[in-house]
């Protein structure tokens, strides 16, 4: 009986280590706009975490095949996509435009999507500054914890910037650790744009939790008699 009542109390802080619908704030600015600042207090704020434009720069080497860029301080995995449709509003599976420019991570592909995958177990937040190269008038959406892009489905925000080459922020956090983040175009735009740099923490407090429960379960356990174990 006591096993089973400490089996039930270990489930219920497992349910509550992961929440079951997730809520997304954004915070966006604009270099041109002169809100690019005024973004990104806003994000160190709601995120509790200090942006910094040198956290993650891609400075290493795109690998395998087909190409991917994987950042050695976070495991994070970054894979360009090229697109499909007359909007080039979905992924068509080839994955072979991405670049290293400088410090930047370029999608060369004009209306390139890029997924980012590899977040710690816990994660709920990630920022990143972006510069594109217009050849429409609009910006580009950005999902979160889907298992594909297509603009028209899974779009959880828009943004941009308002001149080409300038530079742009964005800062989202979730109630539910993000798995996955995907960034395409959005209502026709054809530009391509790189990633300047990208902020995300180390997340392990869901596991953390887990791993405190299991020792909790075990020390109950150790206290049960055998003769209470049998009832």
């Amino acid at each position: 009986m006591i096993f089973r009542r400490s089996t039930l109390f270990i489930l219920g802080l497992a349910a509550a280590a992961v929440p079951s619908q997730a809520s997304l704030s954004f915070n966006n600015g604009d270099q041109s706009a002169g809100t690019l600042n005024g973004a990104i207090a806003n994000w160190n704020s709601a995120s509790g975490l200090n942006y910094l434009a040198s956290d993650i720069t891609f400075t290493g080497s795109l690998g395998g095949t087909p190409a991917t860029y994987k950042d050695a301080s976070t495991n994070l995995v970054f894979e360009g996509f090229n697109p499909s449709g007359s909007q080039g509003n979905v992924v068509n599976g080839t994955q072979n435009s991405l670049s290293i420019s400088g410090t930047s991570l370029k999608q060369s592909a004009s209306a390139g999507i890029i997924e980012i995958t590899g977040f710690g177990a816990s994660v709920q937040a990630f920022a990143f500054e972006y510069q594109p190269a217009f050849t429409g008038s609009d910006g580009f959406c950005i999902g979160v914890n889907h298992a594909s892009f297509d603009e028209s489905s899974f779009c959880d925000d828009s943004t941009g910037v308002q001149s080409s080459g300038d530079i742009g922020f964005v800062g989202i956090t979730s109630t539910t650790p993000i798995t996955s983040v995907w960034i395409g175009p959005s209502f026709d735009q054809l530009q391509t744009f790189q990633i300047n740099n990208f902020d995300s923490p180390v997340g392990e407090r869901s596991t953390l939790l887990l791993f405190g429960s299991g020792l909790i379960l075990i020390g109950l356990l150790g206290r049960i008699r055998p003769g209470a174990a049998r009832s």
